[in-house]
């Protein structure tokens, strides 16, 4: 007989009422004088708490008063597109005049809302400044551009700086500039100041705050990648890189996932643990053996693959040619990618567990494996240190007979780096003791296999 006490009756009581309490506590810091400019009851917050597929968000005032329930936020486009129409007309109805996003961060899951920030961020860019996000194709990686559409609110800040002016304000900021981008703005400038612009300086405001949380975004995952370099070197999956399509996020993942490699027998444990392969029912004299693929399986490990073989269909020419023959077959996209994943998961076996030469098609002109690396932490910004560190530990990954074909491009390098005037010093540096490495392997390679 179950009893039932009465104490976890109250309890259950009381949580009940605490969950039908919708507050906030009141926030503190930096956005205090945002606070006190426009009041508390015009100043509100957006929490978003994301997810992988996801996200649960509100709304509310400073106070605490919520102005949108909390609710879930699938990862699609035209939801994100909803959630922001919600909270303008929030915005509308409470007469908000500043608002801010708080966004948890969970992983890589705050990857969606990031792209939906940026998307903001546009959005109230274009508010205060019309046209100038459609000047440049990448706009967030323009340094230059930022830092001029971040001095001035209006098209007629720009033109009251003028040539001279945005020069000297680039010039103080340390930033590299063409006299074309100048033109440009210049030119955007005395086309849109006839523009009937309002509330630009708020917009402007609004979406400053938000690109500095896209930027802290953006340092947090170019962090956590680096990172993953630094543990996939340590791996013999390292190797797989020299597959194009393949770049270092995407082996760092499958090696994460996938563990070892000694844990398998055969590629077909490999699909057989990620359920790359269609379920079969059986009753009396019936037998379907080619239904959907099964449903208990590792999903992240199948996530990957899956990732991976969408990637190698663009990139690599050998898979790129098997699913371009497979859509004029008529076969569907997603069962020519799984096929893919299943090869894929053969070769990743046998370059992963053995050091003999391969003659996969995939190798006939293989990608340089140090040269991704370094190109990698370039783009990443990595401490000197770190990036001799991970092409040493790369080197020591690396089959006897990729050492050759490894230092003649790392010789390539370093040669074109020392008739540059400019940015030779660093990697000058660093090449050598990697090229030493390299044939300091090939030699006793080479020696241990004289004597065997």
């Amino acid at each position: 007989m179950t009893v039932r006490i009465s104490s976890s009756r109250r309890r259950g009581k009381s949580q009940s009422r605490s969950r039908n309490t919708r507050s906030l506590q009141k926030p503190n810091g930096v956005i205090g004088l945002r606070v006190k400019e426009v009041g508390g009851d015009k100043f509100a917050i957006v929490c978003v708490d994301p997810a992988k597929h996801r996200s649960e968000w509100m709304m509310a005032d400073y106070f605490g008063n919520v102005l949108i329930e909390p609710q879930t936020l699938e990862h699609r486009s035209a939801i994100f597109k909803l959630a922001v129409e919600q909270i303008r007309t929030a915005q509308q109805q409470h007469h908000i005049q500043d608002t801010i996003v708080v966004v948890e961060r969970t992983g890589r899951y705050y990857s969606a809302p990031k792209r939906a920030l940026a998307c903001q961020i546009r959005e109230h860019m274009h508010l205060s400044m019309p046209g100038f996000a459609a000047l440049f194709d990448r706009l967030f990686d323009h340094k230059s551009a930022m830092a001029i559409v971040r001095r001035c609110d209006s098209p007629a800040m720009v033109i009251e700086l003028g040539r001279a002016g945005l020069t000297q304000h680039l010039r103080e900021n340390k930033l590299r500039y063409q006299s074309r981008t100048i033109d440009k703005v210049l030119t955007w400038a005395s086309q849109a100041a006839g523009d009937t612009i309002q509330d630009g300086p708020l917009h402007h405001a609004i979406w400053t705050d938000l690109e500095e949380l896209y930027q802290h975004f953006q340092r947090r995952i170019s962090a956590l990648e680096r990172e993953l370099a630094g543990d996939l070197v340590q791996t013999p999956y390292v190797r797989l890189m020299a597959i194009p399509g393949i770049n270092v996020v995407l082996a760092a993942d499958l090696a994460g996932e996938m563990g070892p490699i000694t844990r398998y027998a055969n590629a077909n444990a490999i699909t057989g643990r990620c359920g790359l392969y269609p379920s079969r029912s059986q009753s009396d004299q019936t037998d379907n053996d080619s239904g959907p693929i099964v449903r208990q399986s590792n999903r992240r490990l199948r996530s990957v693959l899956m990732r991976i073989a969408d990637s190698l269909a663009y990139h690599c020419s050998y898979y790129r040619g098997q699913a371009d023959a497979d859509e004029a077959r008529g076969i569907d996209k997603r069962a020519s990618h799984v096929k893919i994943a299943k090869r894929f998961s053969r070769l990743t076996l046998a370059c992963v567990a053995g050091d003999e030469p391969l003659k996969h098609p995939c190798f006939q002109k293989p990608d340089s494996i140090l040269e991704k690396l370094r190109e990698f932490h370039h783009q990443h910004q990595t401490q000197l240190d770190q990036l001799l560190a991970d092409l040493q530990a790369a080197v020591a990954q690396l089959p006897y007979n990729t050492c050759n074909h490894e230092a003649e491009i790392v010789a390539d390098v370093l040669q074109q780096q020392t008739h540059r005037h400019r940015g030779g010093v660093a990697i000058g540096q660093l090449l050598p003791a990697v090229l030493a490495r390299l044939e300091s392997k090939t030699n006793k390679e080479h020696e241990n296999r004289v004597r065997s």
